[in-house]
């Protein structure tokens, strides 16, 4: 009776070993693929175009190439760690290169209305007959 209930447990105890190590990887894997989504999307956005934006992007691959490699050595934690460490230098790289683009954004439409000022000077005498024309 006792060999049966050794079996019984230890039965009890591998199969939650197992699935608890399914959850484990299959968290892994979902972290994974929004770190590299979060890589992706800062790509999209021009990461990489500028020097800060650039060294986040790479923080976040090297923390991604680092933690497929802990993953495989069976630290898990450390893994799932640096995986949101990924995702978050990522998505700073995306907010930088974000800004960037709006600051350039802003520089061209302001020289663009400066253009058109010099193109199209207001004169005192264009703007006293507005409402007269017949």
């Amino acid at each position: 009776m006792k060999h049966s209930t050794i079996i019984k447990i230890s039965s009890a105890v591998f199969a939650i070993a197992a699935i608890a190590g399914c959850r484990t990887n299959a968290v892994f894997k979902q972290k994974a693929e929004d770190s590299t989504t979060a890589i992706q999307a800062a790509q999209g956005e021009g990461a990489g175009s500028n020097a800060t934006s650039d060294f986040y992007l790479r923080q976040a691959q090297e923390s991604m190439d680092k933690a497929k490699e802990l993953f495989s050595k069976g630290k898990k934690k450390q893994a799932t760690s640096l995986l949101n460490r990924a995702e978050a230098d990522a998505a700073l790289a995306k907010a930088v290169a974000a800004q960037d683009k709006e600051k350039t954004d802003a520089a061209d439409a302001m020289a663009r209305l400066k253009q058109l000022k010099t193109d199209n000077p207001m004169d005192d005498s264009d703007t006293s007959n507005e409402g007269d024309m017949e």
